[in-house]
């Protein structure tokens, strides 16, 4: 499932944002209760509405109009892997967290998901003071983010902090080799 939170108002002192989230579950795996269970275990665990997405076809049309604060994204989506998916949301949302969840014991996945942008992870079974710390760390690390300067030249743009090189045509993810380079080269 693919979490996604929507900036709504902070709450008083160390409460989390009041958000919205999406998430990603290949339906071969989970039946959809264990589906809504892991949207409603995220929703309950950190007092934030979910909005689960089974399909990057179902999640595609709505890029444009969400606008998330974090974004949680499994591994795996009904048509396959939910990774790919990771640099297409960055060009709509560059700045904000995503946290991959997987129950999958290999630690490929999580190396192909830093490289397409991932910002952290956190394995199943999902245990909520693991997941409420990594997601505090991420909104923290978020706003040091946006404090970073930006690299221009002429028309092609380096953003560091996310990971992102932007030209006339298109944008896309960096993956931390290209970015050492990118940023030597600079």
């Amino acid at each position: 499932m693919t979490e996604f939170i929507e900036e709504e108002e902070l709450f008083e002192e160390d409460d989390l944002l009041e958000e919205e989230f999406i998430d990603d579950e290949p339906e071969e795996e989970l039946d959809e209760l264990s589906k809504e269970f892991v949207a409603k275990l995220i929703e309950k665990g950190l007092s934030l509405p979910t909005l689960a997405f089974s399909s990057a076809d179902e999640l595609r049309p709505k890029l444009s109009e969400l606008n998330p604060k974090a974004v949680f994204i499994d591994v795996h989506l009904t048509e396959g892997s939910g990774l790919p998916l990771i640099p297409e949301m960055r060009q709509y949302w560059p700045y904000i967290p995503f946290i991959v969840i997987t129950a999958d014991k290999s630690d490929n996945f999580l190396t192909e998901a830093l490289s397409r942008g991932a910002d952290d992870f956190i394995r199943k079974p999902i245990k909520i003071p693991e997941l409420k710390a990594r997601l505090q760390k991420r909104w923290d690390d978020q706003v040091e983010k946006q404090s970073l300067s930006v690299l221009t030249f002429d028309d092609i743009t380096i953003d560091s902090a996310h990971h992102l090189l932007k030209g006339p045509v298109s944008m896309r993810s960096l993956s931390p080799t290209e970015l050492r380079l990118v940023n030597r080269l600079a």
